[in-house]
């Protein structure tokens, strides 16, 4: 078996200060998938694992608050990591973090390897694509979370200049060897017809969740980018709608719907901004509702599957969410979930007081059932071994 080089982008635990510098929290959800997958594969194959890791902080001065980011070496789960050094400026981040992926994986000295790349990161196809060239026999196994044409923030202009700098997607794809896809529809937009497994989401034993009591009435959580596109506007009219005294809303989060919410905040709306995610999992498991609002309104529905919807039912706490084509029928067996064509503000707070007037014992039954299913069947080690599956596979 050829030895396996993660090209991994999370925020490491151990430095708290990479996520403390960013303006945004649009990585954070990919950080936790990527630690997840760390997590898995460690615990599966060890001892042929090489992690090289580039947290995905965003350039200066947009996104993040540093031009430089140091490069550390940390430990994850019995594994040696190397998290790269980074000249962060805008229009020149990405070329420093290919050089800086390509000169780490030539000091592995390893030959031919198993290439897994979290994400469609350019700067990191880019150096995985040259590293298979100098190295024959290498594979490269593509892990997607997101259509590239779905990014949220690429312009064409900005992919342009990505085209220009690292190669065009569609011509990196050319190299790639197998993917790793949130649903079986995404193969429909992929540019080169590769094997594939499906991993929608991982679940990460290592983060303990405990449920806790809601003290303040029915608290309704939402955690994650604040888009009207993603139907948090939506669920911030609904509760506003609703009539029920003790029912709260809390979310936490960044993006467009900001100053939206802020005017609208008061005693039962309460916006606490980018939140540490270790407060994000405690607060999760508090509440009396987690509620994930996207809805099928647009054709990147299709192809994805919501991470905060393992996130949600791993807490403990009962989920509501809306019936998605790339959500698994298993996972509407463990929530409350509202139909594609119920996509009304009224349909929801409708949704929203059914679920109140529900038995708090009825409830954490559900929610229970919920967890136990995270637990058992998606939990990190069995989601990635089906990637090391597709692996020996190909």
């Amino acid at each position: 078996m050829s030895p396996i080089i993660f090209l991994s982008t999370f925020f490491p635990p151990q430095h708290p200060e990479l996520q403390q510098n960013m303006k945004s929290a649009a990585n954070i959800s990919a950080s936790a998938f990527s630690y997840s997958m760390l997590m898995g594969l460690a615990a599966n194959e060890k001892d042929r694992l090489s992690v090289i890791n580039t947290p995905l902080t965003g350039p200066y001065p947009l996104d993040f608050k540093k031009i430089w980011s140091k490069g550390f070496t940390s430990t994850e789960y019995g594994v040696d990591v190397v998290s790269i050094s980074v000249f962060n400026l805008y229009g020149i981040q990405g070329s420093s973090i290919s050089r800086q992926l390509e000169k780490e994986m030539r000091k592995l000295s390893i030959g031919a390897a198993d290439i897994i790349i979290y994400s469609i990161q350019l700067p990191l196809m880019e150096a995985a694509v040259r590293y298979k060239k100098k190295n024959p026999g290498s594979r490269i196994i593509l892990v997607v979370p997101d259509l590239y044409e779905d990014l949220g923030g690429s312009s064409r202009i900005k992919k342009a200049v990505k085209s220009i700098l690292f190669g065009d997607f569609n011509k990196l794809c050319q190299s790639v060897d197998a993917y790793v896809l949130l649903t079986p529809l995404m193969m429909e937009r992929m540019p080169a017809k590769r094997p594939y497994c499906v991993v929608e989401g991982i679940y990460n034993p290592m983060e303990m969740r405990q449920r806790g009591e809601d003290k303040d009435g029915f608290t309704i959580l939402y955690t994650g980018m604040l888009y009207e596109r993603f139907g948090v506007k939506n669920l911030v009219d609904a509760v506003h709608s609703l009539d029920w005294g003790d029912i709260k809303l809390k979310l936490c989060g960044s993006g467009e719907l900001e100053e939206y919410i802020t005017n609208l905040a008061d005693a039962r709306i309460e916006f606490l901004g980018i939140v540490p995610r270790e407060k994000v999992l405690q607060l999760q498991s508090e509440v009396s509702l987690l509620v994930n609002p996207r809805q099928p309104n647009g054709g990147f529905t299709r192809y994805s599957f919501p991470s905060k919807n393992i996130e949600y039912l791993a807490s403990g706490t009962p989920t509501l969410m809306y019936e998605l084509e790339g959500i698994p029928l298993e996972y509407y067996q463990n929530c409350y979930h509202l139909k594609a064509e119920e996509n009304s503000v009224e349909e929801l707070a409708g949704k929203i007081s059914e679920i109140y007037q529900i038995s708090k014992d009825e409830r954490e039954k559900m929610a229970e059932e919920a967890q136990r299913f995270i637990f058992t069947q998606k939990n990190a080690p069995a989601q990635c071994e089906k990637i090391l599956r597709l692996i020996d596979s190909i």
